[in-house]
Parts: structure tokens; sequence; C-alpha cells
């Protein structure tokens, strides 16, 4: 059975997406091939709506840039 798309969907997914941007471009920064290599392939699998990987982003990097936004970090 396919699954339906909702606005919720499209959010989650562009939230995501915007957070794993976000990690690639501290990644980059800090010149970590091995982790960049990884949350690229993150990244095309959030393109395949992979639910399991946008969950990830959106609970375990969501949180680590909001610390760094806060200054927790």
């Amino acid at each position: 059975m396919e699954k339906k798309e909702t606005s919720l969907d499209n959010v989650k997914l562009e939230v995501a997406l915007e957070i794993l941007a976000m990690k690639i471009a501290l990644t980059i920064s800090s010149d970590n091939s091995e982790e960049l290599s990884k949350l690229l392939i993150e990244q095309k699998k959030i393109y395949s709506y992979d639910e399991k990987i946008i969950d990830k982003v959106l609970n375990v990097y969501g949180s680590e840039i909001k610390g760094l936004l806060k200054g927790e970090n």
C-alpha cells in the first residue's frame, strides 16, 4: 500500500533538509570527510523519503543544531 503525502510529511521533509544542510556545512568546516560522506548518503535517502533517516535528522541532528544555536555547545 502506497503512503499518501500530507502537508505534514512535506513540512517534515523540508525541515529535515534544512537541518541536514546546516549539519553538512558544519561538517565541511571541520574537514571531516568520513562524516561528510555519511551525511551525503543520508541526504540522498531523505530525497527518497526514508522516514527513518528523516526522523533521525529531525531528532538527533535537530537537537545538536538547536544546542549550537542556543550556545549550549
